[in-house]
């Protein structure tokens, strides 16, 4: 009996372990795609600048703008809400659940995991973006401006882990991955519209796109709590429904 108690403790690091490296298999081709979108939307910036190289605006600025708040930024917002899909209940609809199940751990473990591994994969395409657009804005003369970026990582970061945790919930509630990612997607754009229209609009924190952008000017750490306060809020939705399915 005390060999069979002890087992479970020592065998679920392992089974998170195994998690983790079973959901970095899976997204990590999508991730590398996801990398060469993103650097390609910031070469289309810098491609699409050189008309701009006349006008009174420092070249250097006009990237910082330009891809902090428009290609770049939608390119980035679409491609979390990829990363961030996948569950169970589409492993069961391609038949992969099986490796899934034998492990020793519950649904809200599986949750954790592949949120967490979502959130990494977002972080590291925010870290990429300021790095192409540092790097662009120090050949320019403008300067690598170091603590600029480091704000626009941690915004996006937090930002695009409230987006992948919504494509997760979706995932959950649809089997078909594709039709996730559509329905993710037209949320993300009736909240936006919603904004627009209402008198939310008069306050910036309610804007996702606007608190991507707010780091031009200093970190925004209220609207970025509030942000965290959402994510969590939706993960906390998606293990009540998976909760719902173990009993």
């Amino acid at each position: 009996m005390t060999v069979g108690a002890v087992r479970p403790t020592t065998s679920a690091p392992r089974a998170a372990a195994s998690l983790a490296y079973k959901a970095w298999c899976e997204t990590r081709v999508r991730l590398a795609v996801a990398a060469v979108a993103l650097g390609a939307a910031c070469a289309l910036v810098v491609a699409q600048g050189d008309w701009r190289l006349g006008h009174p605006m420092p070249f250097a600025r006009y990237v910082w703008s330009a891809a902090y708040n428009d290609s770049v930024k939608t390119a980035f917002v679409w491609l979390a809400v990829i990363l961030g899909t996948g569950s169970l209940r589409q492993e069961h609809a391609v038949g992969t659940a099986g490796f899934t199940l034998a492990l020793p751990v519950t649904r809200g473990q599986l949750l954790a995991v592949r949120a967490g591994v979502g959130l990494a994969e977002v972080a590291a395409l925010a870290v990429l973006a300021a790095v192409v657009i540092s790097g662009v804005s120090w050949a320019t003369g403008g300067g690598a401006l170091i603590g600029l970026s480091l704000r626009f990582v941690v915004a996006w970061t937090v930002c695009g882990g409230l987006l992948a945790s919504i494509g997760l919930l979706a995932s959950i509630a649809i089997a078909n991955e594709y039709v996730g990612w559509l329905v993710t997607i037209l949320a993300i754009m009736a909240y936006q519209v919603t904004v627009a229209l209402t008198p939310l609009r008069r306050s910036p924190a309610c804007d996702l796109f606007q608190i991507m952008a707010m780091p031009s000017t200093g970190l925004p750490i209220t609207a970025l709590l509030g942000v965290a306060a959402a994510t969590a809020g939706v993960l906390a939705i998606g293990h009540r429904w998976l909760r719902a399915r173990e009993r």
